[in-house]
This record gives structure tokens, sequence and C-alpha cells, in this order.
């Protein structure tokens, strides 16, 4: 069982790594943010989306960056906390223009800040410890012999 989670946590880490590093080489284009509001509910949280053009189509994403590289749509835009939202309406107000960097594989995956996330290597560190854990405990033949 450790075996089989330490591989999966070790997979997962590594396409989210390598995911995040494929940002770091991406074009960009010059984009505009086109809404900006925090919403007021439950739980405040601040939305906006931004637009930018290539090769004539005009495109839109709600995306900063993408923490893991897995998870798109989730983050910074959905950041809880009405700090946290007031900050961010602060850096992207409706009107600012910024550069967006686009996949060149598919240009409808766009995100403001392309950098490498460091995060992405926990689930890579605990994939290796869990895999390590479950091959030390087959070494010590802790199984019951059937």
């Amino acid at each position: 069982m450790l075996l089989a989670a330490g591989a999966l946590a070790f997979l997962f880490g590594l396409r989210a790594f390598g995911a995040s590093f494929a940002t770091t080489r991406w074009p960009f284009t010059p984009g505009r943010i086109t809404r900006s509001m925090i919403v007021d509910s439950a739980s405040p949280h601040f939305q906006f989306e931004y637009q930018y053009i290539l090769g004539g189509h005009l495109l839109h994403s709600r995306r900063i960056t993408n923490p893991v590289g897995l998870l798109p749509g989730i983050w910074p835009e959905r950041a809880p906390g009405i700090d946290a939202a007031e900050s961010l309406a602060g850096k992207y107000p409706v009107g600012k223009e910024l550069p967006v960097f686009y996949d060149p594989g598919d240009v409808r995956e766009a995100v403001l800040k392309a950098r490498l996330n460091w995060f992405a290597l926990v689930p890579l560190a605990a994939g290796m410890l869990l895999v390590g854990a479950g091959v030390k405990l087959l070494r010590q033949d802790w199984w019951p012999a059937t």
C-alpha cells in the first residue's frame, strides 16, 4: 500500500513540477484586465478575468499562476479572505495592461505569472519517503508468511 501511495504521490509531483517548469518557457503577449471584483459572500474572495489577442482571436483567462500545474482555475482568483481578496484586487484593477504568458501548444491556456512553483516538490518528496518506507517494510519481512 505504501509503495502504491508513494508512486502516485511521486508521479503527481513530477507532473506538477514539469507543468510548472513548462510555464517558464511560454511566450507572452500583451493583455488587459477586463473584470476585477471582490465577491462578498460567506467567504469573500477575488474574481477577475483578462483578455489577450493571438492570431486574430480574442481569448480570455482567469488564472494568475498555476500553483502545482494540475489545478487550473482555483488559485489565486479564489483566494479566500477579505485581506487576500483586497490585495489581489489592488494588484489587478480593470484596464491594467500586463503580459500574458500562453501555452504555444494550446493558446487558451494562459497565466499572468510564469514561474517555477517549488511547492510541487512536496509530493515528490512525500512519494520518495513513502516508497522508501514501503521498501524497508518489505525488506524487513514484516509481512506474515503464508
